[in-house]
């Protein structure tokens, strides 16, 4: 049962779409006040459109969805009512996804937006003659919301959440710039677009020349040394109707590694640079998270969910496990290629740091907290390690040095937890604040 404004053609008339069980969707003709004056069709005719010769423009039934190479029972057709006839007739009708139709320059012609080719685009079509050609040739851009003023002159329209406005008369298309002082309250540098929206991850690589970005289930690159237009932007490296996730770079820049379920469950997958070479590394009904390549490359260490870390030698591809110990939520590598840092909740659901050892015959928990510990970070040297600490909504980043030949260095091996927390330092706490501006945290100063 629904009621809605689905357009407003003259000022004393507004039409409104009704749905009722068993009666099926309807549109009526009201006036200001509110009082039905007449049914005017059996259908759906939300966000119609208007022209001069009493004719409205809208969409059929069907799904919403940008999705470029869609067909099916769900695609969208373009519809014309005539007022004068009662007569409805289909303008544009195939298996493809058409939808925002707008009315152009003259009664007879019309735009909308449509994957008809493989890409969503503009289309332009001229009823009387019924030809059409694509007025826009956007690769990789999602173009969507298109309008047009009153007199058919000028379209807006949204490509990738930019703003767009094509000149019907000239036949060009100008981008529109949009600045906004509150945008950048934070920074005095501009924020630069390199992707669309839905990302879970993005893992830059080690030379900073390209990004890896998870998005709705498929892998993206960015090339960060090229231009951001719209033919590298950005490449899909997966493109496959399973689930890609969890990706982490190697040292090297070359191979990356990601968990996928193209092959049935989550196992890991590696791949190089160009997309092009790939290979599965694991496969078993366990659910792989939580990688990362050690410095060297040599290694790639994982974890199977929830409790158990694995060692892959990325040279023979042999694997140890080294660590079983639920549940487990953060694994990083450190510099000397020696330990690595995890975190995980004990029986009381206290989350704690632990350092662990390659082979898996040391581990240490470094944090001994009564809150909760997580993010644990190496510095570049590997002699420090840094984490988060959230003790009664209280957060603060906490750093041991495990260099004992440092005065305020400790040794992870000796047995004694009241020096190793003693040796904890404070480095910058919120006390229970919003932070306000994060560039005036000094590291060495609580």
């Amino acid at each position: 049962n629904f009621d809605g404004l689905y357009c407003w053609p003259e000022d004393e008339k507004l039409y409104i779409g009704t749905y009722r069980d068993f009666k099926g969707k309807r549109t009526y003709e009201i006036d200001q006040r509110g009082k039905i004056l007449k049914k005017v069709l059996d259908y759906n005719m939300f966000k119609a459109k208007k022209n001069g010769k009493g004719e409205y423009l809208f969409v059929s039934e069907g799904v919403d969805t940008s999705r470029r190479k869609y067909t099916g029972s769900a695609s969208k057709n373009i519809l014309v009512f005539d007022e004068k006839s009662k007569k409805i007739d289909y303008k544009v009708k195939n298996k493809y996804m058409n939808m925002f139709p707008v009315w152009g320059e003259s009664d007879n012609i019309i735009y909308y937006i449509s994957n008809k080719d493989g890409t969503v685009n503009i289309w332009r079509k001229n009823l009387s003659k019924n030809s059409e050609r694509k007025i826009t040739n956007f690769d990789s851009r999602e173009v969507q919301w298109l309008y047009s003023s009153p007199n058919g002159k000028y379209l807006s329209f949204i490509a990738d959440y930019e703003p767009f406005v094509y000149d019907t008369e000239e036949e060009k298309i100008k981008r529109i710039d949009i600045e906004i002082d509150a945008d950048y309250h934070y920074t005095n540098k501009k924020l630069k677009k390199i992707g669309f929206s839905g990302f879970k991850e993005a893992e830059i690589s080690k030379d900073g020349k390209n990004i890896l970005f998870a998005c709705e289930g498929d892998i993206l690159k960015n090339d960060t040394d090229k231009k951001n237009d719209d033919k590298v932007y950005p490449k899909n490296m997966t493109d496959t109707p399973e689930w890609e996730r969890d990706i982490v770079w190697s040292p090297n820049n070359q191979i990356f590694a990601y968990v996928s379920t193209k092959g049935g469950t989550f196992d890991i997958h590696i791949s190089d640079v160009s997309g092009k070479h790939t290979k599965r590394i694991t496969d078993n009904k366990e659910i792989e998270t939580l990688l990362d390549f050690s410095k060297s490359g040599r290694y790639l260490a994982y974890c199977k969910f929830p409790q158990t870390v694995i060692i892959h030698d990325m040279k023979n591809h042999k694997e140890k496990k080294i660590l079983e110990m639920p549940y487990l939520y953060d694994l990083n590598w450190g510099p000397n290629n020696k330990y690595l840092l995890i975190s995980r909740s004990n029986i009381n659901y206290n989350q704690d740091v632990y350092i662990v050892s390659r082979d898996g015959k040391f581990k240490r928990n470094i944090s001994l907290s009564s809150g909760d510990c997580f993010n644990p970070k190496w510095n570049k040297e590997g002699d420090e390690i840094y984490w988060i600490e959230n003790k009664f909504g209280n957060y603060s980043i906490k750093k041991i040095n495990i260099n004992p030949e440092n005065k305020d260095g400790v040794s992870i091996k000796n047995d004694d937890d009241f020096i190793l927390n003693e040796k904890q330092k404070e480095v910058y706490s919120t006390n229970g604040k919003e932070i306000q501006d994060f560039s005036l945290i000094d590291k060495d100063q609580s």
